[in-house]
């Protein structure tokens, strides 16, 4: 599948896995001494990505934020869980562009971040990393889910599968848990995607999306 790059996003970025100091790495282009790795690794709070270097894509399933570039908001001040930015996604359930397929489609908009090296991935296993968390709340209509998905999770996996959270969101922040189902080879830190789970056009909701981190 073809996938639009959104150009109005900021610039962030993630580790290299080759990293003699992970920790370091998060923060500083260039540390190179011997460290381990952090118990949790911060991937965003308060309207960045807590890691160093090079660039990175963010690439979106669909051209409908691409038109409405208000609707995915990677530092909103509408609504935090900690600090004042977090990430607000939004849609109001119209077909976006299906572009594997060439056809207008209803089923989902959604977004991910690509890790450094989003050929081979990165290795993670010195961090004994077990969990991607975040926090989330928003309002979703009738048939819409939140869906979080980590490196190795299928699309057709349902929810509860490793690698993937799927479900609704309450107007209360609530922090929702990943198992993680690959620490190799690691290209995507992770996708966010509000999908229809329905036959028929959703009007679809928003949700506000903080503090995600890789946690033992």
């Amino acid at each position: 599948m073809k996938k639009l790059l959104i150009l109005f996003i900021p610039m962030l970025v993630i580790l290299s896995g080759c990293e003699k100091n992970p920790i370091g790495a998060l923060l500083y282009n260039g540390v190179n001494n011997s460290t381990g790795w952090p118990a949790v690794w911060t991937l965003y709070r308060n309207g960045d990505l807590m890691v160093s270097k090079n660039s990175y894509d963010i690439r979106a399933y669909t051209d409908y934020w691409g038109t409405r570039p208000n609707q995915l908001n990677l530092k909103s001040l509408g609504a935090s869980h900690s600090g004042t930015m977090s990430i607000y996604v939004a849609w109001d359930g119209s077909p976006s562009f299906d572009f594997s397929a060439g056809i207008q489609q209803t089923g989902y908009v959604g977004f991910w971040i690509y890790t450094e090296n989003k050929t081979f991935g990165i290795d993670m296993t010195g961090g004994g990393y077990q969990y991607l968390k975040f926090w989330a709340k928003g309002k979703l209509n009738s048939g819409v889910v939140l869906r979080v998905e980590t490196e190795g999770a299928s699309s057709t996996d349902p929810n509860g599968a490793p690698g993937v959270w799927e479900g609704p969101v309450s107007d209360v922040w609530t922090e929702y848990t990943v198992q993680l189902k690959q620490i190799t080879g690691v290209k995507d830190a992770f996708r966010i995607i509000l999908r229809n789970t329905t036959s028929l056009q959703s009007n679809g909701g928003y949700a506000y999306i903080d503090d995600i981190r890789f946690t033992q």
